[in-house]
């Protein structure tokens, strides 16, 4: 016997050797069923399993636990639980080290990573869709860009309905600052400031999403973006009562008495501001170019919000903020048909590197008929965009099922049809 073969010793004198197929298995990272199946052909022939290749665990693919296998006892084991698909805790591993996207999208990649799992849609004419699932944390540079696009998407379609918006900043000051890394107090913050706006505003909509950092990116500088819908310019002592009782709010949940008078941020944006603005220092603009530069003003601003802040990993912060949901929409804005998110796709696909079908597809509209989109809940391998085509920023379009040509009865149906038969009946269905 060679020494680089391993083996299991048992009674008797015949020998059961492994086919390639199955060391391959084992190279790879079988299942504990094949285990199962080669402990007993090894038990029934009472003989010695030679293996070619060490043992590799069952739980570690790919990773050499020990050189003598150790198969487990079948009566032993008990039956596995089965549990159904939690999405968020398939595709958001937060403790996973990040894997180069040329091995995660090739799948040569082991274990659990970013864009491992999907989901499937399919529209009321067939067509199919693959939306791979990333991790969605900022600082993953698989996906980074790719969430960023998919925020932009899923939001401009509300941006849109903006024919004037105001823009706030509420900055945490630095002597809080180590209070509000709670998921918790951020949350009530937040709460607050919606409760506050909505009671001195009624009817308010907004876009609303927490930044981490500024321009440093090791210096944690928590600020709340907002971007309010049909806004209107704010006289100076209404912003005052703004920052009174936003600091009055920041001293009473944290005790902290500040010297100074807190950051807020803001800036009024509309079309007739542009024409007046634009009037003054040059010539008279037409319709159509004050239109365009309100909208360029508005991609900015939406992709300036939606930008991932927390680039570089910090294990601590990122525990405490784990499972919040910084994105947050105030107010229900109006939905847009299918001619109308696709009439707007095209006009701002030119201000950004966002795509019509992305667009489309955030909005749940399908790029080609139009129609709603419908997804599964079943999760499926990220690995089937090999066989559809890429629409951009992790969607792919499926190749169509070609469904049953005739519509088959029921059971009842076939039953009357097969005993009605003139012919002498030899069988019947029951």
């Amino acid at each position: 016997m060679h020494n680089n073969t391993n083996t299991i010793q048992k009674k008797g004198k015949s020998s059961v050797e492994l086919s390639l197929c199955e060391r391959i298995g084992l190279r790879r990272g079988a299942t504990r069923a094949l285990a199962e199946v080669l402990y007993r052909q090894a038990d029934k022939c009472t003989s010695t399993v030679h293996l070619s290749a060490p043992f590799f665990d069952f739980n570690l693919p790919g990773k050499i636990k020990s050189e003598k296998p150790v198969f487990p006892d079948p009566s032993e084991s008990k039956k596995p639980i089965l549990k159904k698909p939690y999405l968020d805790k398939k595709a958001k591993t937060y403790m996973t080290p990040l894997r180069p996207t040329s091995k995660v999208f090739s799948g040569r990649d082991v274990g659990g990573y970013c864009g491992q799992f999907g989901k499937v849609g399919e529209c009321k004419n067939h067509h199919r869709y693959l939306k791979v699932l990333f991790c969605g944390r900022e600082w993953c540079k698989n996906c980074r860009e790719i969430m960023h696009k998919r925020r932009i998407a899923r939001w401009l379609p509300k941006a849109m309905t903006m024919e004037s918006f105001g823009y706030f900043v509420f900055t945490v000051p630095l002597e809080m600052r180590e209070f509000y890394q709670d998921k918790k107090h951020l949350s009530e913050l937040r709460t607050y400031l919606r409760r506050r706006m909505k009671k001195v505003y009624p009817g308010i909509k907004a876009l609303c999403r927490w930044h981490w950092f500024g321009d440093n990116p090791y210096v944690y500088h928590p600020h709340l973006n907002l971007m309010v819908a049909s806004f209107e310019k704010l006289p100076k002592k209404e912003l005052e009562n703004i920052k009174q009782d936003y600091q009055s709010a920041l001293e009473g949940s944290t005790g902290i008495l500040l010297d100074k008078k807190v950051d807020v941020y803001y800036h009024y944006y509309s079309l007739e501001g542009f024409k007046k603005q634009y009037t003054e220092k040059h010539k008279s603009l037409t319709d159509e170019q004050a239109q365009e530069l309100y909208n360029k003003v508005l991609w900015h601003k939406l992709k300036y919000i939606t930008r991932a802040t927390f680039t570089v990993y910090n294990k601590e912060l990122a525990k405490k903020l784990k499972g919040y949901r910084n994105n947050s929409v105030w107010g229900k804005f109006r939905e847009l048909t299918y001619e109308e998110v696709e009439g707007m796709a095209k006009k701002k696909e030119a201000h950004c590197k966002v795509t019509e079908e992305l667009i489309l597809l955030e909005s749940g509209h399908c790029p080609v008929c139009g129609s709603a989109i419908r997804w599964y809940k079943e999760l499926f391998p990220g690995s089937l965009f090999f066989y559809g085509e890429g629409v951009g920023s992790g969607y792919y379009s499926l190749p169509k099922v070609r469904g049953s040509p005739v519509k088959l009865p029921n059971r009842e149906r076939l039953r009357d049809a097969v005993n009605a038969l003139p012919r002498r009946r030899i069988f019947s269905v029951i």
